[in-house]
């Protein structure tokens, strides 16, 4: 049904548009922009489609909803969802330090695992 296709393509391009000003404030706090040619509408694209890809399995693998990951502060495991962590692979991925930015993070330093040296 072409109606209800368009319907379903409406909603899913505004569900996206939602996240773009939260990427937008991350990216200006963090000193980081998306690589070239994506730009964080299209990020914006491709985490709201992770995050229905998850909500709708997470009914059927509740393992989606508390994965382990040893984020603490001092390396302690803490329970992240599916979801997140695909954004975090992504995030990881797409994004660069802005040369333009005041103050750059490095992404590596939030997301390494304990040494195990």
């Amino acid at each position: 049904d072409p109606e209800m296709t368009e319907a379903f393509r409406i909603a899913a391009s505004e569900f996206g548009e939602r996240f773009v000003e939260f990427f937008e404030q991350i990216s200006a706090t963090f000193g980081i922009r998306t690589r070239e040619p994506l730009g964080v509408h299209d990020f914006a694209a491709l985490v709201s489609s992770i995050i229905e890809g998850v909500a709708l399995r997470q009914h059927i693998d509740p393992r989606l909803a508390s994965m382990q990951r040893p984020t603490g502060p001092d390396g302690q495991l803490q329970p992240w969802n599916g979801a997140a962590i695909a954004i975090e692979g992504l995030l990881i991925t797409w994004a660069e330090p802005h040369p333009d930015a005041e103050i750059s993070a490095d992404l590596g330093a939030w997301t390494r695992w304990p040494s195990l040296a």
